[in-house]
C-alpha cells in the first residue's frame, strides 16, 4: 500500500451460507500508523457504507466532553467528597460509641466489684465474730488468779 502511495481498500465480499442465504458485506482496509501492524480492517453490514471516524469527529467530541465535564466535574468533585465525609463521619460515630460503652461496661463492673467487696467484708467479719464467741478466749490473768485463791494465806502474814 506504501508502495502504491494508497490510503484504502475497500472490498465487496459476496457469499453464501450452507442453507442456500446470499450476503454481502463491504469491508475496508486502511493504512494507520497508530495501530498495531499499520493497518485497521473494519466490516460494514449489507447495503450499508462504511463510516469510518474522522479525526475532525474525535475532535469534536472530545471538545463537547470537555464542555461537559467542565460543568459535571465539581458535581462529581462535591458528591465524592460528601460520601467520604459521610464514611468518615460514621467511623467517628462508632469509634465514640465504642468508647461510650467501654466506660459503661467498666462503671458496672467496678461497681459489682465493690459491692462484692463490701458484703465479703460484712461477710468476714461475721464469721470472724461468730468463730470468736465459740472460742471464748480466756483472759492471760486466768491462770494466775486460780494459782493465787488455791494459796491459803493467814492474815497475820506479810505480803
Amino acid at each position: 500500500m506504501r508502495k502504491f502511495k494508497v490510503d484504502e481498500i475497500i472490498v465487496k465480499l459476496i457469499y453464501k451460507d450452507a442453507e442456500n442465504r446470499w450476503y454481502e458485506t463491504i469491508g475496508k482496509i486502511e493504512r494507520d500508523v497508530s495501530v498495531s501492524g499499520g493497518l485497521s480492517v473494519s466490516i460494514c453490514s449489507t447495503g450499508k457504507s462504511c463510516n469510518m471516524i474522522q479525526p475532525e469527529t474525535l475532535k469534536a467530541i472530545g471538545d463537547g466532553l470537555k464542555t461537559a465535564w467542565a460543568s459535571v466535574g465539581p458535581l462529581v468533585g462535591v458528591l465524592i467528597g460528601a460520601m467520604l465525609t459521610r464514611a468518615w463521619d460514621r467511623r467517628k460515630w462508632i469509634n465514640e460509641n465504642r468508647k461510650q460503652e467501654y466506660r459503661e461496661l467498666l462503671t458496672t463492673l467496678t461497681s459489682a466489684c465493690t459491692a462484692l467487696i463490701d458484703n465479703a467484708q460484712h461477710l468476714f467479719k461475721a464469721r470472724l465474730n461468730k468463730s470468736l464467741r465459740e472460742v471464748r478466749i480466756s483472759s492471760p490473768f486466768k491462770c494466775c488468779r486460780t494459782a493465787f485463791s488455791s494459796q491459803t494465806r493467814s492474815e497475820n502474814e506479810p505480803i
